[in-house]
C-alpha cells in the first residue's frame, strides 16, 4: 500500500478534538497537509512535531492565538523540510509572532510564507524580520494585517538579499506616510524577479513623488495601491 502524502481537511469544523485526531494519528509519510479552517483553537496538538516529511502546511483560519503560537513553534521546530507554510488569520499577536520566529529561523527550505492577518506589531514584527534574514530562497512573502508600523526599517534590512522574491504584500500595514515605506524601497529594487507588489491600505496616500519612487524600484511588477 502506498503511504499516504497529501490530505486536505480544510474547512471541517473539526474543532479541537478532530484536530488532536489528525495529529494523533502521526501520518509521517504525510508531504502536504492541509487543516486550515477547522477551529483548532489555541490547543496546537503534539502530534505536529513528528511529522517531519511535511514540505508544505497549511493552518490558517484556527484562532490559535498566541498562547496557541508557543504550542506551534514547538512543533514547527522538528519540520525541517518545509517548503511552503501559511499560518495567516490566527490572532497570533506580538508573542506568538516571536515564538513563531523562533521555528522560523531553523527553516532553511522554506520558499513561500504566509504570516497574514496576524496583527503581530512591531515587536512581532521585529522577531519575524530576524528569523527570515538570509533566507534568500523566499520567493513569496505575505505580511498583510500585520500593523508594521515603526518595523519597516527592521524588515527593510530583513528583505535585502531576497532577490528571488516573487510575490510580496504588505498591504493595510499602517505604512502610510513616506517616512514607512522610505526603508523598503532599496530591498524591493534589489528584487528582480518581483511581479506583484501589494501596497494596499484604507489611509492616507503616498506623496507623488514616494509613488514615482516605488514604482521606479518595483520594476516591471504589478502594484496594488491604496
Amino acid at each position: 500500500v502506498q503511504p499516504l502524502q497529501r490530505l486536505d481537511l480544510s474547512i471541517n469544523q473539526l474543532g479541537v478534538g478532530g484536530g488532536g485526531v489528525v495529529f494523533s494519528v502521526c501520518l509521517k509519510s504525510l508531504q502536504t497537509l492541509d487543516v486550515s479552517e477547522i477551529y483548532m483553537g489555541p490547543n496546537v496538538p503534539r502530534g505536529l512535531s513528528e511529522m517531519t516529511q511535511l514540505t508544505s502546511l497549511s493552518l490558517s483560519a484556527n484562532d490559535i492565538g498566541s498562547q496557541g503560537g508557543t504550542e506551534l513553534s514547538k512543533g514547527l521546530h522538528c519540520l525541517s523540510m518545509l517548503i511552503s507554510l501559511d499560518v495567516s488569520d490566527n490572532n497570533l499577536g506580538p508573542e506568538g509572532a516571536a515564538a513563531l520566529a523562533s521555528a522560523l529561523s531553523h527553516m532553511e527550505q522554506i520558499t513561500s510564507l504566509n504570516i497574514g492577518e496576524n496583527f503581530i506589531g512591531p515587536s512581532g514584527a521585529a522577531a519575524v524580520a530576524h528569523a527570515i534574514t538570509g533566507k534568500v530562497k523566499i520567493t513569496a512573502l505575505n505580511l498583510s494585517f500585520n500593523q508594521l508600523g515603526e518595523s519597516s526599517a527592521k524588515f527593510g534590512a530583513a528583505l535585502l538579499g531576497m532577490h528571488n522574491m516573487k510575490s510580496l504584500n504588505l498591504s493595510c500595514n499602517h505604512l502610510v506616510q513616506d517616512k514607512d515605506i522610505l526603508p523598503l524601497l532599496a530591498s524591493i529594487a534589489a528584487m528582480t524577479a518581483l511581479s506583484s507588489l501589494n501596497l494596499y491600505n484604507d489611509k492616507d496616500c503616498f506623496s507623488p513623488m514616494m509613488v514615482d519612487s516605488i514604482v521606479s524600484a518595483a520594476h516591471s511588477a504589478v502594484i496594488t495601491w491604496p
